[in-house]
């Protein structure tokens, strides 16, 4: 016969196991594809502030084919910056899924001196990053359309 303390234990056991799950789930990184111009990049998704605050920050690299989605509640002039990069980017501005702008080859920041801050052309409600480059070797330009394969 199990007593109510040995119960108890096997109830507490359980749900630490759960909620370390739960709790591990949240933060592995949301994967989900975007077409442009017919080419596939495979994106992570950033929404939660935390997400949006660190972005690619810290990466030593970003696959080919591969890039950062950041995903906005409201559209508006957000400002994006280059912290603790260690790559160059290209900052593709997009609004009710058209590209608005391209910031090109965006470099790391200096190891002196103060942050750039990097803006969109208007009011943005998502920012597609991707490695320096990318944007020009596939194409993409100011008015293409952007397909979100799979996004929740």
């Amino acid at each position: 016969m199990i007593t109510i303390a040995a119960l108890f234990f096997i109830v507490a056991v359980l749900g630490l196991v759960y909620f370390s799950f739960v709790l591990q789930r949240n933060h592995e990184a949301v994967k989900k594809s975007v077409s442009i111009n017919g080419h596939i990049i495979e994106t992570e998704i950033s929404k939660s502030f935390a997400q949006l605050s660190k972005g690619l920050s810290g990466r030593t690299s970003l696959d080919e084919g591969k890039g950062m989605l950041f995903i906005f509640n409201f559209p508006a002039k957000y400002g994006f910056w280059m912290k603790d990069m260690k790559f160059p980017l290209d900052m593709i501005w997009i609004k009710n899924g058209k590209i608005t702008g391209i910031e090109k080859n965006v470099l790391p920041p200096p190891q002196t001196g103060g942050l750039k801050i990097y803006y969109p052309p208007g009011a943005i409600d998502r920012v597609l990053e991707v490695n320096a480059g990318e944007s020009d070797k596939i194409g993409i330009k100011t008015g293409d359309q952007i397909e979100y394969l799979s996004i929740n």
